[in-house]
């Protein structure tokens, strides 16, 4: 059950004896600070990390009582600019870095090969898929199809896969883990370069600019097979030629 405290001193007090911890849910009285009305602070659901990010923010911006994410501090900097000008908003930046890198130190967050797993419900997805590109197939060898929407059907079929284990990637992953905080919180990776690591690389494109309607099923916690590896290394290639002659 979440606990009640009287202030946000108290809280503190509570955290610092180490009988608190800094994401656990708490209820606090807010009464004398200035970012509530006296009846909003009366009793606040929060937790004591939130208070204490929220204590380097300047007076005139609000309590943000939610995950800020990079986005959201984004937000927050250009309010601070807006309101307390280029020279207050350095102090500020300041203080946010110090309270990050002393709680990010604190968190210890690292990444293991076992904070990445694997996701079952592909090969399922990965077989119907099979199924729909023979259909396809046979419609081409019938006659109904010409080469070019042969090709299309193809690529349509494996994007639409590879859309489907990447919507699965969120679910998968543990919401408290490293992986998670990472990537929901902006600071490194995306949701499309996860599902490179525990889905499916995907469709990769020919040195000419095409893509190769042979899909990538394997990925980078499995490792590939042989052809699916001779497959990405055009992709790799036009990828580092493209960023030479750029």
């Amino acid at each position: 059950k979440p606990r009640y405290f009287s202030s946000a001193a108290e809280a503190t007090f509570a955290y610092k004896t180490r009988n608190l911890k800094l994401q656990e849910k708490i209820f606090v009285r807010m009464a004398g600070n200035k970012k509530f009305k006296d009846e909003e602070g009366n009793r606040v659901e929060t937790t004591i990390g939130r208070i204490f990010l929220n204590e380097v923010f300047p007076d005139k911006v609000p309590f943000y009582n939610e995950i800020v994410t990079k986005k959201k501090l984004i937000d927050i900097i250009r309010f601070c600019l807006e309101i307390y000008g280029e020279e207050g908003t350095a102090h500020v930046l300041d203080d946010i870095k110090d309270v990050g890198f002393k709680y990010v130190t604190k968190a210890g967050y690292s990444l293991g090969f076992d904070d990445f797993p694997l996701l079952q419900k592909k090969y399922a997805m990965l077989d119907n898929g099979d199924v729909q590109v023979e259909e396809v197939d046979g419609q081409y060898a019938e006659g109904l199809l010409t080469q070019n929407e042969r090709h299309n059907k193809i690529i349509e079929i494996w994007t639409e896969v590879k859309d489907k284990v990447e919507a699965m990637n969120q679910g998968a992953l543990d919401k408290n883990g490293p992986v998670y905080a990472m990537i929901e919180s902006g600071a490194r990776g995306s949701w499309g370069q996860l599902t490179q690591v525990i889905g499916m690389k995907g469709l990769v494109s020919s040195p000419s600019g095409d893509i190769i309607e042979l899909p990538i099923k394997g990925n980078f916690k499995e490792g590939f097979d042989v052809l699916e590896y001779f497959i990405s290394s055009h992709g790799t290639r036009k990828g580092l030629s493209d960023t030479a002659l750029r």
